[in-house]
């Protein structure tokens, strides 16, 4: 028979002790790391994306071939498609567009080429801040017909970057912080076209 008792201690407490000490390091490290990434400038947020500063896109991205450039606008050729970027009159990003060449001018009308909502929702992923959080959907009216689905949004990071001010310039309500993406979808519920910018 074996003994119950090794220095004192039985086996199994000695076990769930260090079973807990190992569980406690574990997520000691979780915290530390969750607090890091939280403790990030807002700038990392933006870099590429909606509330980000124009030279990265200007460093990453090719004009278009008579795409309009100018201090408040420019135009990217992305892909088999179209990168339309407004800007502040501090050189940041406060809207995108993102669209491609279609068969027809008709927003409602459907091509061959249009994604689904659910292919335009992650694509359109990549241009938020990288803390935006989502609020809520809701569909909304375009030229007094259905114009699609936009999702709600809401930034720490584009909050602390773009103020109040800035989102008055702009004809946007805020809070600062709030922006959206606006899916533009055809009859039958493709996306033509997705703006993702501030609200």
């Amino acid at each position: 028979m074996r003994p119950a008792l090794e220095s004192g201690t039985p086996r199994w407490r000695r076990r769930a002790a260090l079973g807990l000490l190992l569980l406690g390091s574990a997520a000691a490290g979780a915290a530390l790391f969750l607090t890091r990434a939280g403790n990030r400038p807002p700038e990392r947020h933006l870099e590429g994306r909606l509330g980000g500063k124009v030279e990265v896109f200007d460093a990453h991205f090719v004009p278009a071939l008579g795409g309009q450039t100018g201090l408040l606008r420019r135009i990217y050729t992305v892909g088999d498609g179209r990168l339309l970027v407004d800007l502040t009159a501090a050189g940041r990003v406060r809207q995108l567009t993102v669209g491609r060449e279609r068969s027809t001018n008709d927003l409602w009308q459907p091509d061959p080429g249009d994604e689904s909502l659910e292919q335009a929702r992650r694509q359109a992923a990549a241009w938020l801040p990288g803390d935006a959080i989502h609020r809520h959907s809701e569909p909304f009216a375009f030229r007094e017909q259905p114009g699609g689905m936009r999702d709600i949004y809401v930034s720490a990071a584009l909050g602390a970057l773009l103020p109040a001010d800035v989102y008055a310039q702009h004809n946007a309500s805020g809070p600062p912080g709030l922006c959206a993406v606006t899916y533009y979808q055809t009859t039958t519920g493709g996306v033509a076209f997705y703006l993702v910018g501030i609200l």
